[in-house]
This record gives C-alpha cells, structure tokens and sequence, in this order.
C-alpha cells in the first residue's frame, strides 16, 4: 500500500500511553531469554513473530484479540487477560487468576514474570 507524502500513519498520530498495560506482562521463553510485554500493539508483535510455542486456541483468540484492539473495536484488557491465558497455556504457568489484576511476583526490575519452570 503506497503511502501519500505529507501523511502520517494514524499509529504515529496516536498518544504513546493510550494502551499501555499498568503491569507490563514479563513472559520466559528460555533459560535466557524473556520477553517483557506491555501493551497490546507489542503483544500482536510477539505473537506473531516471536512465539515459540505451539499456536493453539487460546493463541489465536489472543491474536485475533489483539488485531481487534488495534482498530480499536474491544479493550486493552480483553486483550491481556487473553494474552495472559495463551502465554499461560503455552508456557506452562500454572495460575492465572492473579496475573489479571496485578502484580503476582516481582522480578528484580518490579515487573510481574509468567515463568514456566513454576
């Protein structure tokens, strides 16, 4: 899709804070590698180009959750109780009914973890 000069993506015009999650989500991917997501938009990112687990049910309804919340037709936090239930399947977190309104357990930078050697 060709891009008209002088314009700017309504993405680039939209307020930097307008999604982002209170508790950015903190998901373990490996033994070094972990993967801290904080809102929708970044979510959809990590779904789609860096997830490697097996993309089930609860995966696509997080994608297609988050695909939705970018244009703007359901809420932010649909979005990461979805993203929080694909992440928890896939990675093998065993609860998450703490993760959906806060906080459960600090890492050292005092953001929440979903680890899946729990």
């Amino acid at each position: 899709m060709a891009r008209i000069r002088g314009r700017r993506s309504p993405a680039a015009e939209a307020d930097r804070g307008w999604s982002d999650w209170s508790h950015p989500i903190t998901v373990v991917t490996g033994p070094y590698r972990r993967e801290v997501i904080g809102n929708p938009a970044e979510a959809l990112s990590f779904m789609a180009n860096r997830w490697t687990a097996e993309r089930n049910d609860e995966y696509l309804r997080a994608r297609h959750l988050a695909s939705e919340f970018l244009r703007r037709r359901t809420t932010s936090a649909a979005v990461r109780v979805a993203f929080l239930a694909a992440a928890r399947t896939a990675y093998g977190v065993a609860d998450i009914s703490a993760y959906a309104d806060g906080p459960v357990a600090d890492d050292v930078d005092g953001r929440p973890e979903i680890d899946p050697v729990q």
